[in-house]
């Protein structure tokens, strides 16, 4: 930790704008290195010291602590390093560059390096026209890489052209080639080689000539390339040349990259030496040897030899892992750690220490439980809180609480552990001797231990969403472990069985801010991933609420009181007992309603009182029925959490955890709650009905194993015989265990322990006590029973083939009773799977995790409502689809949609004539209402509005074919009129005083004020009107005048409050400009992607076809995999028909049928004559066959061997297929080859009979190939052919679902199993998109794919975005999570925003054109570097990853704008302070002189001691000016520097002033006096007080710090008791204080004849000497705060030459002089305070 603390500097820190990368230039390495390296030892001969133009030279920086850098003069933690280079005998390639080299080298010409092609060539000249340098060399090198020679003229053929117009057009300028023929390069390892093709003169196959293409040819061909060809070609001529790709010089990293390690620990001992450091030493060696072969001219071989030594070194030292060369090994045999192996890789330089590093300021341990403290406290070990520490300002505020924690030192807890001085300079306080004895100073740090109250974070790994790290609130605590409530683990997902978690201490102001107002455990109650709470009440506070919630729980008063003083805020009232004799008693539901905020109202299951409690009932925060379970006080959306935060905030939400988790766990702690073996022991009866139904179901099993062995046994649609026998076994199977559950539930009361906590929702189901109590069920493998291990049997103790339950996993034990031998096995089977699939699962959603984030990163939500990316790529006009905070959404009903016309006019349309009763009965303006013309024609127009809503939401809805009567909208309007009506207090039977025109214009304006888009222009309007459309209608519907007024009578009052309300929480619920979208969206798909099961073995409707769901789908659908598990379609039929039939006809018309299908067997006969048969059954075929003479001309020359091919009867009705189609379809195919004879349709036997025709030059009778290829035959018309359907659907299924159909009266219906909504589909499986949408009777609009590939081809990228987004809204619902829609959105719409699928893999996420160190901070991170290099791209520094490695604040959330002050604003806030008729700084009441220190307005100009200075000083304008700067200010003077030492002036700000320039200094326009300390005198030549002193008053505008204090000073003797910095509490300012005896030298202010009257004038000055006649206790300008400005005080006379005479010009604003009317100095009645004084009508002139 030697360089922990860095000595501090005062340059401020730069931010880096941009970074070009490029490769180094030898020229550049030769003059940035500071020596030339040629020795490979690393120390001299002797040993001791490194060795001059070695390895270690010193001047690349100092390896020992002892000595300095030669080159910087700075010891070894300060020098950075400086670089060496290595001049290499002969080029060599760079093992990275390599690739890009070869590609160069195919681009120009070998001999004069001109590119081969030009721009005559239109593709080259398309090519070189691309703006991205990438993408511009790529497509070069496509033109260039044909050619395969450097032309030297260009082509004739532009000139037969007639030119009239151009007449004297220049020939096309000639390319200028050399004309030498092009070789093509290959690369062999680390050799290129030229390979040319010669023609041969013999006419024979070309010759090839393979030459070796040495680096020093490659160096020579780049270095001749021209600019513009450079340019041409994408390269960058100044960062990047191509000649530079080729080494020559190589540079010596500095030992600061390469260090070497003592192995003795002394310096002197042997040292370990670093891999690159003996890399480079081969290197050295091997160049020395190519040197030396080239001086002494060895043969070629040799020298070829060692330049392959030197070029596999050099190769070796940057990429160790290149493919077909072998690894360098250290002498241990372990491969060498090359630069590349550094950098790539999750421990590399760029993941392991730039994206993420170890910080300081950290604490670990493991965590337990307390239901003690907060929800957002931690307890932190008291060891924990002595070692971490804060750095805290010194302030006049703190100074005495800093002081104490300073004396009590670094051991004793709440003390310090340093103090750091402004200039940077540490004390370190353990080795402090006297540290009472340190004097804090204002701006000093202290850096102090934890206390209480700090906000910390807190994180749990692994950190899948922003809730695992949540800001906390300190209690330091005893004991070794951090204590957290016990509701705040499930955002953490943590538990107490040794977990350990992180906190870390932020190190700033502005971080705790962002803390406390961001992160803090209460902002996160509700998560935007789901819109509804992450936490709720959990464990016993669960379990003991819903005992506390039953009806037999009676509490006693003395209880009562108990149980509520654990209550935080309880007010001391208790409600009427419910029982009140003979004892009072209270229920316990009586004790939850107490701590249930009022605002809560909430009603589920049935209305009335239920006998049983069931349901449950809140009204105005009181429990009126039912039991607290996890669906009302759990982390569940629509609970009294949800509707709390909602409503009450953020606060009251957490002020509801607290209470009930306290005084719940205090009433259970008396009383209790247990569970024993008592509670899964079922009774005689419950056993006997047990085993009853476990017999009935192994009865019926028996059954079907009896029906599949005496092979009776159907087969199901699309299953095979051993399919439907498992199917069919499985659901008994199943059914056992689900009847044996029931009937224990049945049994079992609900003041059974198990029972409850089920109930509850604390822990366990009713599965886990069915198991514990009645049977354990079915043990399944891979989504089926146990499989065959042996030879057909599972386990050696049954018989082979026995499929009875017990031999296939069926556990008919309980684990009460325990379970046999064998049972036990397949239970652990079964067991195992779980263990290996969790860790599977685990590693497959972690990575899916991370590519998810690092495709998301840098998308965030912009201040023009967009959503971009760090290339400032559009990827969502309006986030989410509506530009709300996923937080504000909740589920709710909109019921307009789906009721029928007649009901919707009943609800809503309102005839001002017809139905008069009603008006005044619910009206009070009812008579005036009756037919009133414009009232009228208000109504209708909003019935139009709402007609017109409703039909176009339900467009989309029927579009849809979803009935969603409950939707996820923002702001819950229904829960807003409910509770405005018990807050108004509306009486229901009372008239309504709403006129149609209070509320439809109110309401339209509402709607109108409610935009998402702003902007006039016809896109924006739509847009807006797109995004907004579902919620107005919504919003139109539930305030409808009718609905309002008639229905819930409700008053004008509460009318408009609905509407404020709507309108301050709309405004509220957008999201915030900055909010980093783009993680969130891939933190809210990851985190349920880590609690998928792995491999969920799902059957859709019809078994058999497989679904793949869970992670593996996940996976595809992000990798967007082509070749993807399970393809399938949904196929929907064509309007009209949709009945179970007609999906029949689609299914053989869609599905591929071939000829095995159909076929029951076939045969092959030699049966040698034709016309007839030697088969018995295929007489009369023949016969009918050969009946009719004509058409069987080639008799002869048919082959006496038949193919018979047998159909299947059952398959062929199945399929709607007759005998005469088949060969129908074998005549089409094969008209001219075979002889096709076939029987009837309504034979015995469906039989085809095929005989193949002979060529006709081909007459020999050799039958015995014949039969061989009627064999081959055979298997490929099996195979091959069609029959009918679509190739790729190997089966289609039918199903039925019901759809949303538009009933006659005009309501919409959605309802299983009811005719009018039934509508049959095919299931396929296999897909073939194009292909089905061509078949007749297919839906063409609903149809779909589950491959995303053929969605893109057929309808393209918008109908792909959506695929994406259902089948991921698939998948993550399929689980049972419920992921909101605008995350999933983003996600899509990031993968298609360019106008094609990008995966969410490297090959996606790394081929955007972001920044180049973004990309590589994913995967490929060198080649990314690389390529980078090579083309010298430039990275803005505008994503999260680049500024995260810079250690800079990356453009996300608060980092994402600038704060700006303006000191305009500012004074101007000043001077309407001191208009406001009150005194700045007084009281209205006009405190007396005296009075002690009260805070006024510390923002006014006079809060400080009639100065201008101190205005925004924190320490001083806080307090009257009476008393001065109030006592925390160590000398009692202000802490500002006046006008400076010895009247310079200069120095106008103080070391505490938070701001480097005074408010008043030349910053501010209306001061006159730029740098004066700011006196506000115009006329003032110095900024002083009086226009005749030349100089500021200096008494009370010093600072400690200031020059003028330093007690050498003569005027500041240290023993003027003013000067005490050690009693800061000394009341210095009161009049009674001997430093104010206006006597007291140091209380003088300024005298008008002064020459100097500035404090820290000169010492010499005449004006300190105290006889100076300025100092006379007459003397008019004393101390403001001194006695003389009371009203009686002599020296208030009249004439006094410089107090308020209207012809002094000092009546600026003299010191003290506050202006205020009431103040009693200024009482009219005082003579210089007479209306006519000239001098009183400055009020404000001077601001």
């Amino acid at each position: 930790m030697a360089n922990l603390y860095f000595p501090h500097s005062s340059a401020p820190l730069k931010t880096i704008q941009e970074i070009q990368f490029g490769i180094l230039s030898p020229e550049e390495i030769k003059n940035m290195s500071v020596a030339h390296i040629q020795y490979p030892e690393t120390m001299d001969e002797t040993r001791t010291k490194p060795r001059q133009e070695g390895l270690n030279d010193p001047r690349l920086g100092s390896v020992d602590r002892q000595f300095k850098c030669k080159t910087c003069t700075e010891n070894m933690s300060e020098c950075p390093g400086h670089f060496g280079h290595i001049e290499l005998a002969t080029p060599v390639f760079h093992p990275g560059f390599i690739k890009k080299t070869k590609k160069i080298l195919e681009i120009v010409c070998h001999s004069c390096s001109k590119v081969l092609a030009d721009r005559n060539d239109p593709e080259f000249l398309a090519a070189v026209t691309t703006r991205d340098p990438k993408a511009r060399f790529a497509r070069v090198w496509e033109v260039c890489k044909k050619k395969k020679r450097c032309e030297n003229e260009s082509s004739k053929k532009d000139d037969q052209e007639f030119d009239p117009e151009n007449k004297n057009k220049p020939p096309p300028p000639n390319h200028g080639g050399c004309g030498n023929a092009q070789p093509q390069v290959r690369q062999k390892a680390l050799q290129l080689e030229q390979v040319f093709l010669h023609e041969n003169e013999e006419g024979g196959p070309k010759i090839t000539e393979r030459k070796n293409l040495p680096p020093k040819m490659v160096h020579d061909i780049f270095r001749r390339i021209t600019d513009a060809d450079l340019e041409d070609m994408g390269l960058n001529k100044d960062y990047a040349r191509p000649e530079w790709l080729v080494v020559t010089v190589l540079p010596v990293p500095p030992p600061p990259v390469r260090p070497s390690i003592s192995m003795d620990g002394t310096g002197q001992g042997l040292r370990n030496e670093d891999d690159l450091t003996y890399k480079l030493g081969d290197i050295i060696r091997a160049n020395g040897n190519v040197k030396q072969a080239l001086n002494e001219g060895s043969p070629s071989h040799i020298l070829n030899d060692f330049e392959q030594l030197l070029q596999y070194h050099v190769a070796t030292y940057m990429d160790n892992d290149i493919a077909g060369t072998p690894r360098a090994l250290q002498k241990s045999g372990r491969p060498v750690k090359a630069i590349r192996a550094r950098l790539k890789g999750k421990e590399g330089r760029l993941r392991g220490n730039l994206m993420g590093k170890r910080v300081d300021f950290s604490a670990r341990t493991v965590i337990t439980g307390d239901a003690n403290i907060s929800l957002d406290e931690v307890g932190v070990p008291r060891s924990i809180a002595r070692t971490l520490t804060y750095p805290e300002t010194v302030t006049p505020y703190n100074i005495h609480r800093l002081h104490k924690l300073v004396e009590n030192g670094p051991n004793e807890h709440p003390g310090a552990k340093y103090v750091i001085r402004s200039d940077g300079t540490r004390i370190d306080l353990r080795h402090h001797k006297r540290a009472s004895q340190i004097n804090l100073e204002y701006g000093w740090k202290v850096e102090r231990h934890l206390i209480d109250g700090d906000y910390i974070i807190f994180n749990r790994q692994p950190s899948l969403h922003k809730e695992s790290m949540m800001g906390h609130r300190v209690r330091v605590m005893p004991y070794s472990t951090f204590r957290l409530n016990l509701s705040v683990t499930s955002p953490y997902n943590a538990d107490f069985d040794g977990d350990e978690m992180n906190l870390h201490v932020p190190q700033t102001e502005e971080t705790r801010a962002e803390v406390q107002n961001l992160c803090l455990v209460p902002l996160n109650i509700v998560s935007p991933q789901r819109n509804s709470p992450l936490m709720g009440i959990v464990q016993d506070s669960l379990a003991g609420a819903y005992k506390l919630a039953r009806r037999d729980v009676y509490v006693t008063k003395e209880q009562v009181m108990n149980i509520m003083l654990w209550v935080e805020d309880w007010d001391g009232v208790i409600p009427i007992p419910a029982i009140l004799k003979p004892v009072p008693l209270w229920t316990g539901k009586q004790l939850l309603s107490m701590i249930i905020p009022r605002e809560v109202s909430l009603q589920q299951g049935s209305s009335d009182f239920p006998l049983d409690d069931g349901g449950i009932r809140i009204h105005n925060g009181d429990l009126v029925y039912g039991l607290l379970t996890k669906k009302i006080v759990g982390a569940s959306a629509g609970g009294i959490i949800h509707i709390t935060y909602n409503e009450l905030g953020p606060h009251a939400a957490m002020g509801f955890l607290n209470a009930c988790q306290r005084l719940v766990g205090y009433w259970l702690l008396h009383n209790g709650h247990s569970i024993g073996i008592g509670d899964t022991i079922p009774d005689k009866d419950t056993i006997m009905k047990i085993q009853e139904d476990i017999d009935g179901q192994k009865k019926i099993v028996a059954e079907i194993v009896k029906e599949a062995t005496e092979n009776k046994l159907e087969p199901l649609p699309g299953m095979s015989i051993r399919e439907t026998f498992e199917s069919k076994v499985s659901k008994e199977l199943n059914a056992a265990r689900d009847k044996a559950g029931t009937t224990t539930e049945k049994s079992l009361k609900d003041l059974n322990n198990a029972v409850t906590m089920s109930r509850s929702g604390s822990k366990g189901s009713s599965i886990n006590i069915s198991q514990m109590t009645a049977l354990v069920g079915q043990q399944v493998v891979e989504g089926k029973r146990i499989p065959f291990g042996f030879k057909y049997r599972t386990l050696p103790h049954f018989t082979k083939d026995d499929y009875s339950p017990e031999a296939r996993g069926f556990v008919e034990n309980s684990y009460l009773r325990g379970l046999t031998p064998t049972e036990f096995f397949f239970h652990a089977m079964a067991g195992r799977e779980g263990l290996i699939d969790t860790a599977v699962k685990t590693a497959e959603t972690g990575y899916i995790q991370r590519r998810l984030v690092k495709a998301l990163e840098d998308v965030t939500a912009k201040y023009d409502g967009t959503v971009r990316n760090s290339l400032n790529d559009i990827i969502q006009f309006i986030y989410g689809e509506d530009g709300l905070d996923g937080m504000h959404i909740e589920k709710q009903k909109v019921d307009f949609l789906t009721i029928s016309n007649e009901q919707f006019e009943k609800r809503y349309k309102l005839d001002l004539v017809e139905d008069s009763e009603t008006l005044t009965s619910s009206l009070e303006y009812g008579k005036l209402l009756a037919s009133n013309i414009e009232e009228q024609q208000l109504l209708d127009a909003e019935f139009e509005n709402l007609y017109v809503a409703r039909k176009a939401v339900r467009t989309i809805m029927l579009q849809r074919g979803k009935d969603e009567t409950m939707m996820q909208l923002p702001l819950n309007i229904i829960r807003l009129i409910d509770s405005t009506l018990s807050f108004f207090r509306v009486d229901p039977t009372k008239r309504s005083d709403l006129k149609p025109s209070d509320v439809i214009p109110a309401v339209e304006a509402l709607l109108e004020r409610m935009v998402v888009v702003r902007g006039e222009d016809p896109i924006s309007k739509e847009a807006d009107e797109s995004s907004t459309i579902l919620f107005k209608a919504h919003l139109r519907s539930r305030l409808a005048f009718k609905r309002l007024a008639v229905q819930l009578r409700i008053p004008r009052l509460a009318f408009e409050h609905i509407l404020g309300e709507l309108e301050s929480r709309w405004s509220r619920s957008m999201v915030n400009p900055g909010e980093m979208v783009g993680v969130l969206a891939a933190q809210s798909i990851g985190e349920p992607a880590t609690q998928m099961t792995l491999n969920t073995f799902h059957f859709t409707g019809v078994a058999s076809k497989n679904v793949t769901l869970g992670v593996p789908r996940l996976k595809e659908i992000l990798n967007v995999a082509s070749d993807i598990k399970t393809p399938s379609m949904q196929v929907y039929l064509q309007t009209g028909d949709h009945s179970m039939e007609a999906a029949k006809t689609l299914r053989s018309l869609v599905e591929h049928t071939n000829l095995r299908s159909v076929t029951a067997m076939t045969e092959i006969f030699y049966d040698p004559d034709i016309t007839t048969t030697l088969i018995e059954e295929d007489a009369d075929m023949m016969e009918a066959h050969y009946l009719v003479p004509e058409g069987h001309e080639d008799i002869d020359r048919q082959t006496r061997w038949v193919l018979r091919i047998t159909l299947d009867r059952q398959k062929m009705l199945d399929k709607e297929l007759r005998v005469e189609d088949v060969a129908e379809r074998l005549k089409a195919e094969y008209a001219d080859d075979l002889v096709v004879v076939f029987s009837d349709n309504n034979a015995d036997e469906q039989v085809i009979r095929v005989r193949s025709i002979r060529d006709k030059d081909d007459d020999a009778d050799d039958d015995m190939e014949e039969d061989v290829m009627l064999k081959r035959l055979e298997t490929h018309l099996l195979d091959k052919l069609t029959i009918r359907g679509v190739p790729g659907i190997e089966r289609a299924f039918i199903t039925s679902h019901a759809r949303l159909v538009e009933m006659a009266d005009g309501s919409l219906k959605s309802k299983q199993g009811d005719a009018d909504c039934e509508e049959s589909y095919l299931d396929t499986t296999g897909t073939a998109l194009r292909q089905v949408l061509a078949v007749d009777g297919v839906d063409t609009r609903r149809t779909t794919t589950n491959q995303l590939h053929q969605i893109i081809d057929v309808f393209g990228i918008e109908a792909a975005r959506s695929a994406l987004l259902s089948e991921l809204t698939n998948v993550l619902a399929f689980d049972g999570s419920y992921v909101n829609h605008r995350h999933l959105a983003l996600l899509v719409d990031v993968m298609t925003y360019r106008g094609s699928i990008a995966a969410v893999t490297r090959h996606g996420i790394n081929r955007a054109d972001t920044g180049a160190l973004m990309r590589c901070s994913f995967e490929e991170t060198v080649e990314i570097l690389l390529e980078a290099a090579a083309t010298g791209e430039l990275d803005d520094c505008r994503g999260i990853s680049e500024n995260v490695m810079l250690g800079q604040l990356a453009p996300m959330g608060t980092g994402h704008f600038e704060v700006q002050l303006d000191p305009k604003m500012l004074e101007t806030v000043i001077s309407d302070n001191s208009r406001m008729g009150l005194m700045p700084g007084m009281t209205v009441k006009g405190s007396p002189m005296e009075g002690a220190a009260t805070p006024y307005d510390t923002g006014s100009p006079m809060a400080d001691s009639g100065g201008f200075l101190g205005i925004m000083s924190p320490a001083q304008g806080n307090f009257s000016p009476i008393v001065g700067q109030g006592s925390e200010t160590p000398a009692g003077f202000a802490t500002e520097y006046g006008g400076g030492f010895g009247g310079m002036g200069g120095s106008a700000f103080s070391a505490a002033s938070p701001r480097p320039t005074s408010p008043f200094a030349a910053t501010s326009p209306t001061s006159p006096f730029g740098s004066f300390g700011g006196g506000y005198s115009p006329t003032s030549p110095m900024g002083a007080y009086s226009p005749t002193s030349p100089m500021i008053d200096g008494g009370s505008r010093y600072g400690v710090s200031s020059p003028s204090f330093s007690p050498s000073s003569p005027t500041f003797s240290p023993t003027s008791p003013m000067l005490r910095p050690t009693s800061p509490a000394s009341p210095n300012y009161s009049p009674t204080s001997p430093s104010y005896s206006p006597t007291s030298p140091s209380a003088a202010k300024y005298s008008p004849t002064s020459p100097a009257g500035n404090f820290g004038a000169s010492p010499t000055s005449p004006s300190y000497s105290p006889a100076s006649p300025n100092y006379s206790p007459t003397s008019p300008n004393l101390h403001a705060t001194s006695p003389q400005y009371s009203p009686a005080s002599p020296t208030w006379s009249p004439t006094s030459p410089d107090a308020y005479s209207p012809t002094s010009p000092t009546y600026q604003r003299s010191p003290g002089n506050n202006l205020s009317p009431t103040s009693p100095s200024y009482s009219p009645t005082s003579p210089q305070f007479s209306p006519r004084t000239p001098g009183r009508n400055v009020g404000g002139q001077d601001q």
